[in-house]
């Protein structure tokens, strides 16, 4: 039955291998349960992608395929996504570090390199596999071909660490600072989420004051079902605070008086304590393989100017949750307060710690000469431009991002949605011009009709450098009769042309 349901809702594919699908769907087709048609419009549309990926002119792969060669074909991509992706959270004048300086690198991320691979990475799959063969973790959907003789005759359980390092060349954040700093020295004082004991947080502690700077190595670990982790498939957490252990540490480091950068390693957003909160500089990265430590270290001494942005907001507390920057007009931390109330909550404020987007540079960007077409039909584009200037002292990029708010009668849409971003890369002094191509079939909404439709209406705008930041404001208004689309007629984020000024 869940067979013929599927089907008939249009899932092509089913996945990791078939349970309701294969035989179980044949032989449903064979007593008349299932309809063929809704068999042969996903057969089609499985071919059509294949036909797309010209696999019908070349169906065969490689006889023989050289391993190291293809391996090292992302290499330098992997380096550039890992630089884009670092995020200066804060830096209230201590970024980047000089060279010379005595550094402790203090934390549970502060000398591993297995936590950079997330979960679906290679590392994460050898170390959930291993798990299954120890015993430790009883079975895994899809692991049933590799738990077998021939594997574990080819492939034996392997260090996760040693694996990261020997196989792919990764490195910990402590040996990617080495390569900056006159000194550096470790310690790890707990785990992701425990204590070691009180002998190794003396020796973090002391450490800290024997040093001229601290880059506090904290953050998560993202596993498949086993091993200590923060996240992960089917690792949900009810707290989303940074765990209790680390907390302890970032305490005891912060009271020692020595300058503090916080390096944070997630995959999402955690509630952070109050002495992370209060560091001079908060840097924070995402899961980003073998470079992402040196990555962060290059960052944090300058070589490479932060150009990453938040891809989720940071609450100031676990009790705000949900707060997201697309909060349906008039609720969430933008709900209207009544008369002679001056706050959300009694004990914080209601808006989010840091808003999606967020990112600081090491350089300074205004944005300015706002233009924009001021009609547009529901089956037209409106084109946004904003010329961004590069007013700093060095060279850099910032992400140039478009929100729309679009109204509707009859329900609630969100006070803001993202409509399109472009990253800029400028000179000191440089200004290049951004315009923004935004199709009408954007700004739909499902209607009371349970129809797709983009209807007449006023669209109001903001460009910034951040989902809070609406430096430059504008609208125009959405004209001509109630548009219905289908589903690939719709389109999500505008197109962005860049021209030097």
């Amino acid at each position: 039955e869940a067979a013929c349901l599927a089907i008939s809702a249009g899932l092509d594919v089913e996945m990791p291998k078939p349970y309701g699908y294969g035989q179980v769907l044949a032989e449903e087709d064979r007593r008349g349960n299932a309809d063929i048609a809704d068999v042969d419009t996903s057969v089609w549309r499985v071919l059509r992608a294949k036909f797309e990926l010209g696999l019908f002119e070349d169906p065969y792969p490689a006889e023989r395929i050289d391993v190291a060669a293809v391996a090292a074909e992302g290499t330098e991509l992997s380096r550039e996504l890992a630089r884009r992706q670092v995020v200066l959270v804060k830096n209230d004048g201590m970024l980047p570090l000089t060279g010379g300086l005595d550094v402790a690198v203090i934390g549970p991320h502060a000398d591993a390199a297995k936590f950079q691979f997330a979960t679906y990475t290679y590392a994460a799959w050898r170390e959930a596999t291993d798990a299954v063969l120890s015993g430790e973790l009883g079975n895994m959907l899809g692991s049933d071909d590799v738990t077998t003789p021939w594997y574990q005759a080819l492939v034996t359980p392997v260090d996760p660490e040693r694996l990261v390092r020997d196989r792919f060349g990764a490195r910990s954040l402590a040996n990617a600072i080495s390569g900056h700093a006159a000194r550096v020295r470790t310690e790890r004082a707990t785990t992701l989420t425990r204590p070691l004991d009180d002998e190794a947080l003396t020796r973090a502690v002391e450490l800290a004051r024997e040093s001229d700077v601290v880059v506090l190595a904290l953050g998560g670990a993202s596993l498949w079902f086993t091993g200590e982790r923060t996240e992960g498939e089917a690792s949900d957490t009810a707290d989303i605070s940074l765990p209790a252990a680390q907390t302890r540490l970032a305490e005891s480091v912060a009271a020692t008086g020595t300058p503090v950068v916080v390096v944070l390693v997630q995959g999402r957003a955690y509630a952070l304590p109050e002495a992370v909160r209060e560091a001079p500089a908060i840097v924070m990265t995402s899961y980003a393989g073998p470079f992402g430590p040196q990555a962060v270290a290059e960052v944090l001494f300058g070589v490479t100017n932060p150009s990453g942005k938040l891809p989720y907001s940071i609450p100031r507390h676990s009790g705000q949750i949900p707060v997201f920057h697309h909060q349906k007009a008039g609720s969430g931390y933008r709900n209207p307060l009544p008369a002679n109330i001056d706050r959300h909550y009694l004990d914080l404020e209601a808006t989010p710690l840091y808003p999606f987007a967020h990112g600081l540079s090491y350089t300074h960007f205004s944005l300015g000469d706002l233009s924009h077409d001021t009609r547009v039909s529901t089956d037209g584009t409106a084109r946004i431009g904003v010329t961004v200037t590069n007013t700093g002292p060095l060279s850099g990029a910032t992400v140039v991002q478009l929100y729309v708010r679009v109204d509707a009668k009859g329900l609630t849409r969100p006070a803001q949605q993202l409509a399109g971003f472009s990253r800029v890369e400028t000179a000191p002094g440089e200004s290049r011009r951004v315009t923004f191509h935004l199709a009408a079939a954007q700004l739909g909404h499902t209607g009371r009709a349970r129809d797709f439709t983009v209807e007449p209406g006023r669209v109001g705008f903001f460009l910034g450098l951040d989902s809070e930041d609406r430096r430059v404001e504008g609208s125009f208004d959405l004209v001509g009769g109630n548009r219905v689309l289908t589903s690939d007629e719709r389109a999500f984020l505008s197109d962005a042309v860049t021209e030097p000024v």
